[in-house]
């Protein structure tokens, strides 16, 4: 990617299980956050901007809302942040393949410094994702409500999620 060329990569967990995708693709970075069946849950969007030389920012989470026990998509939560500390939600329920959905969009008090700074990481040499995985740079009133979700439907979420909450906190 150093080269500005796509690529993709699967991270495996230690459990030869799947974790995530990643998407390469001249300065933007994509992770899909998998269950066992290769089904996204969460996303990452990251994008390199002249304001922050060699550094990506954290701009988009998605998180993908299923009925029960399947794969099929109920509603889809974007959040969204800023340079500003400002982000926003949309949330996206309904029938999306046929137009009969509804958007409902919700504008949000900024987020606090050290939450913004964790949007920010250097851009990553080639193997080397850690940072860009790490979940623990998501900030806290939108973990709060991905928790609420995969606490019913993808219990690993919470382990992955305090995992590298106990590994970063040790090193910074």
């Amino acid at each position: 990617h150093e080269k500005q060329e796509v690529y993709f990569a699967t991270i495996l967990n230690d459990d030869g299980s799947p974790y995530c995708a990643i998407e390469s693709n001249a300065g933007y970075f994509g992770l899909d956050f998998l269950r066992d069946n290769y089904d996204n849950y969460l996303s990452f969007s990251y994008r390199s901007y002249p304001e922050y030389p060699g550094k990506l920012f954290l701009y988009g989470i998605i998180l993908y809302e299923c009925r029960p026990g399947t794969a099929e998509r109920l509603r889809r939560i974007d959040f969204g942040y800023n340079f500003e500390r400002s982000y926003s939600t949309l949330l996206y329920q309904g029938e999306t393949y046929n137009g009969t959905f509804e958007v409902i969009k919700t504008d949000h008090p900024p987020i606090s410094e050290d939450e913004f700074s964790r949007l920010l990481v250097d851009y990553p040499k080639f193997g080397e994702y850690d940072q860009l995985i790490r979940l623990d740079r998501i900030p806290l009133q939108a973990r709060e409500r991905i928790l609420e979700y995969t606490d019913k439907e993808f219990p690993a979420f919470r382990e992955y999620l305090q995992r590298d909450i106990e590994c970063y906190q040790k090193t910074e």
